[in-house]
């Protein structure tokens, strides 16, 4: 089985206080996807969006990717997946979120979720 793990950056909006970093939101942009096969070190890391980048990356290798992908990795999945359906990328069959994973190995006990927090105690570097 193959599986990819990914990580998306967007930009956030401000609306009334509350930050907004979902697909729906027309001021959003998708700024970078970071991948790799699970067991390799090598990271693809891709610029869609940002300032200092006139010219984006192609998102090729991402959608390569995808398409050949059994299953799909990601820390809070239904954020990634929601970016990648909006932006007409195709979802592997088989979608991972390591976030639940977390809620369900705390067993009911008050957790930080966030990436950085879980490697940490994992001692992983993030």
């Amino acid at each position: 089985m193959r599986a990819l793990v990914l990580d998306l950056e967007t930009t956030v909006t401000d609306i009334g206080g509350k930050s907004d970093n979902t697909p729906f939101n027309p001021n959003n942009k998708l700024v970078s996807a970071h991948f790799a096969w699970l067991g390799q070190r090598e990271v693809t890391h891709l610029v869609f969006y940002h300032n200092e980048k006139a010219i984006p990356d192609s998102s090729e290798p991402l959608e390569k990717a995808l398409q050949e992908a059994d299953m799909l990795i990601a820390h809070n999945a239904k954020f990634d997946v929601g970016w990648l359906n909006a932006c007409g990328f195709t979802i592997p069959p088989k979608v991972r979120c390591t976030m639940v994973n977390e809620y369900i190995l705390a067993k009911g006990q008050r957790a930080e979720l966030s990436l950085k927090k879980v490697a940490e105690r994992r001692n992983k570097a993030t």
